[in-house]
């Protein structure tokens, strides 16, 4: 895909912005030769010009400034950790500033509705795994978003590659501490 850099002035700019979304995605009338009239040949600030990258086939503008109008607000806030953390080399303890119990209890709660609802508008096969569904609590929960946190750490190229018992591949951590199926069946609540 082809790209060709322009200058345009405001006026440009603005004409381009006040284009309905239905318009042409490029405005022939702005071409390279209005770029070399209104160039700043003597230093003059009045013909500020904004660079852009234009994607040809695209919506897509890369926007830069040369020079912006806004003064800069400078940061006025206390720095650094603002909450009481008991042990701060514990990063359970960040995970619980972000998962508190009340969060939690919310996904326990949603998740096993979400499964009751499920479960009332579909007829499952006989050995589907929703047929099995029990109610999920706070523990697995938490049990189930560190697989996740864990599955981004250790990648593998199946979710059930976790599960596996080659002694090459296996990744035991992640069998002890939750089944295979219910992970599978929180996943599938989870995604619908």
């Amino acid at each position: 895909m082809a790209s060709r850099k322009r200058k345009l002035t405001p006026a440009q700019v603005a004409a381009l912005l006040a284009q309905s979304s239905d318009s042409e995605t490029y405005d022939s009338e702005f071409d390279d030769s209005d770029n070399d009239s209104n160039s700043d040949v003597d230093g003059d600030d009045s013909d500020q010009t904004v660079d852009y990258m234009y994607h040809e086939n695209s919506t897509d503008f890369d926007w830069s400034a040369t020079a912006s109008a806004r003064p800069r607000t400078m940061f006025s806030g206390k720095p650094g950790l603002q909450v009481a953390v008991d042990n701060p080399d514990d990063p359970l303890a960040f995970f619980s500033l972000f998962f508190t119990p009340e969060i939690v209890n919310v996904i326990v709660t949603e998740t096993n509705r979400r499964a009751a609802q499920l479960i009332s508008q579909m007829r499952a096969r006989p050995h589907a795994r929703l047929n099995n569904w029990s109610d999920t609590n706070a523990n697995e929960i938490r049990v189930f978003i560190a697989v996740l946190l864990y599955q981004g750490i250790v990648q593998k190229p199946t979710v059930d590659s976790y599960w596996t018992t080659r002694s090459l591949l296996s990744t035991p951590y992640v069998r002890y501490i939750i089944t295979r199926d219910r992970f599978a069946l929180l996943l599938q609540i989870s995604r619908q």
